[in-house]
């Protein structure tokens, strides 16, 4: 008898184990199929809002390092996109939380993007509420080089006045050295 007990709590469990994995396969699918229709709307959205598609799941690769030891990343956006000389990365989103930028999963997604490519931003293409974020990453880096010259813009432009304003002083000591002259000439007369 405690086998067959056994047999049907064992064939229950698998039974729910089972149920379990289709149900998360078919919410996996739904999302996945929500996803590639938003994508797929979301290039005539943007292209309404001004913007060039570029290219559509292309690969970006780059590096990073682990100890010494070199780490290549393969990244495949949605869109490469473009609107006036500005390139964007677009990241479509479907949902209610990924589209936040306070979402963890999707600021992660934003920052390795960031790093991945040389673009002027990165749009957060929301989907469900048809707006677009554009995302811009501060980089200190070359926040200090901006300072850094503005500071030797204003210094050039200070020792400039300063070489024109000794010019100057030279040329008005020249000409009163003439006028000396010339008056000592017509004093002589």
């Amino acid at each position: 008898m405690g086998f067959v007990y056994f047999s049907i709590g064992l064939t229950l469990a698998l039974f729910i184990i089972y149920i379990k994995e289709l149900k998360k396969n078919y919410i996996w699918n739904k999302r996945k199929q929500k996803g590639l229709e938003g994508e797929k709307k979301a290039k005539g959205f943007l292209k309404l809002k001004g913007y060039k598609i570029l290219d559509y799941q292309y690969e970006l690769k780059y590096n990073f390092y682990a100890d010494e030891n070199k780490i290549a990343v393969k990244i495949r956006p949605d869109y490469i996109v473009q609107k006036g000389f500005k390139k964007y990365i677009a990241e479509v989103k479907t949902g209610t939380t990924v589209t936040n930028p306070h979402y963890k999963a999707t600021r992660r997604q934003l920052l390795e993007y960031y790093f991945a490519g040389d673009f002027d931003g990165i749009l957060l293409v929301d989907m469900e509420n048809k707006k677009i974020k554009t995302i811009f990453f501060k980089n200190i880096k070359l926040e200090r080089i901006k300072k850094v010259n503005k500071i030797l813009i204003v210094l050039l432009i200070s020792i400039s006045i300063l070489l024109l304003g000794v010019m100057e002083w030279k040329k008005l000591g020249l000409y009163i050295m003439n006028v000396k002259k010339e008056l000592d000439l017509f004093l002589r007369k």
